[in-house]
């Protein structure tokens, strides 16, 4: 009886959720403008400023950005994604610039316009088809239940379903028992991304259901000319020796070679005052 009760909540809810979507009220509308989205970003901190919108955007990782919009420009999306590599590579940036190409307004295609609506929903954390949810605190197998009741409704708006599920090592074994049937035949329109900094603790019935990417630290290389990108884009005035300092010591030290972390000295750099000395380790 209460089983039978809670899935009539259930459709209820989604069903004035669609109706309430579907009536269309300029006051209501919640995406900003791309005016007030530059007066916002201009105060963001610098990972959040240049956190890449596109593919193109993407330092390193070549082979995984080609792979993934090609299946989008083509419209040939796998079931379900397992994207696995240490912290700040780009795993729920790529995961996102993916679920825009899938539902883009000028889909299939290979690359995100970032002008219509959907793309700019999915930039602000505010599509109704891109779920995002983090696997530490929606662990049980009473989440993973729920989330099978929301994957058997059809997108809304875009042409994809597609939940982001960030840290999904730390679901429990049951969880995955229980989301494994959904993961090996979805209903149409509906794709998984798994994202993970610890890929040996999925289960091996798990990982062969996906399509597992790892994701690689970027090249000493690639961080200087990364870093000099944004010291550009800044209209900052420095000398290489800024970008190159920092960069050694992330790759010397830190076995990581991630583009967030060393934007965050940089961030501490751009804030002082007059010249801009040399930096070092």
């Amino acid at each position: 009886m209460v089983s039978c009760w809670h899935s009539w909540l259930v459709h209820a809810l989604y069903g004035a959720l669609i109706f309430f979507h579907s009536y269309e009220n300029p006051l209501t509308d919640t995406l900003i403008n791309h005016q007030q989205l530059c007066c916002f970003m201009k105060n963001a901190p610098l990972t959040a400023r240049y956190r890449p919108q596109s593919f193109a955007e993407v330092a390193g990782q070549e082979t995984i950005k080609t792979i993934l919009s090609r299946a989008a420009a083509e419209d040939k999306v796998a079931p379900a994604y397992l994207f696995s590599g240490t912290r700040g590579v780009g795993k729920t940036t790529i995961a996102r610039i993916f679920a825009k190409a899938l539902n883009c307004r000028k889909a299939p295609a290979a690359e995100p316009c970032n002008t219509c609506d959907l793309c700019r929903a999915v930039t602000q954390g505010a599509a109704i088809d891109v779920v995002e949810i983090d696997g530490a605190s929606n662990r049980g197998i009473d989440d993973v239940r729920r989330l099978k009741e929301v994957v058997g409704y059809a997108p809304m708006d875009g042409r994809y379903k597609v939940f982001i599920i960030d840290e999904a090592h730390m679901l429990s074994r049951d969880a995955f028992n229980a989301l494994l049937k959904t993961l090996e035949e979805p209903p149409a329109g509906v794709t998984f991304i798994m994202a993970t900094t610890e890929p040996h603790k999925f289960p091996a019935t798990v990982v062969s259901r996906c399509q597992h990417f790892v994701f690689k630290r970027l090249s000493e290389h690639e961080l200087i000319e990364h870093l000099t990108r944004v010291l550009t884009a800044e209209k900052m005035d420095f000398e290489r020796e800024v970008c190159v300092i920092p960069c050694l010591c992330w790759v010397r030290f830190s076995p990581l070679g991630r583009t967030g972390s060393p934007k965050r000295p940089h961030a501490r750099y751009l804030a002082l005052p007059g010249k801009k000395p040399l930096w070092h380790c």
